[in-house]
């Protein structure tokens, strides 16, 4: 009696061990993709391993995920460590008395201030003069004692 035996890819494979189980990584799809072909045939097991191949080679994280057609969110979630840390998106709080606090007014249809109307010609004066509004004087409240 013959032993039946099952039928192994007829690729070249590396078998890694992941917390769903054990997977099969097809090692010429990853080297056809770390050439720059198309990552749009890759399993989710060879995307994960690609990305690592990519990163331990110093590719950007921006380029490991649009090539891979991932999102950083998804490359952050395989690989926290090895991305630089997410910027905040929270924003300072727009103050009466500086060009933003006038620009604010205008944006939202209220009259300016005087604080803001002073701010906003004197920000214009230091632009007229510098070139830049960086630098330009403000007038806020807790200045003003």
């Amino acid at each position: 009696m013959q032993a039946i035996r099952p039928a192994l890819p007829s690729t070249p494979t590396v078998w890694v061990a992941t917390p769903n189980g054990i997977t099969i990584i097809d090692t010429i799809a990853v080297a056809r993709v770390l050439a720059g072909a198309p990552a749009n045939l890759l399993t989710k097991d060879e995307a994960h391993y690609t990305a690592a191949l990519m990163l331990d080679h110093g590719h950007p994280h921006t380029t490991v995920a649009e090539r891979l057609r991932i999102s950083h969110a998804t490359l952050r979630k395989w690989h926290p460590d090895r991305l630089p840390p997410t910027r905040s998106t929270r924003r300072t709080k727009v103050v009466c008395g500086t060009i933003g606090g006038y620009s604010k007014h205008r944006r939202t249809g209220t009259p300016p201030c005087p604080r803001c109307k002073t701010a906003y010609r004197a920000a214009e004066r230091h632009y007229h003069h510098t070139g830049t509004y960086v630098g330009a004087p403000e007038f806020r409240e807790d200045e003003a004692a």
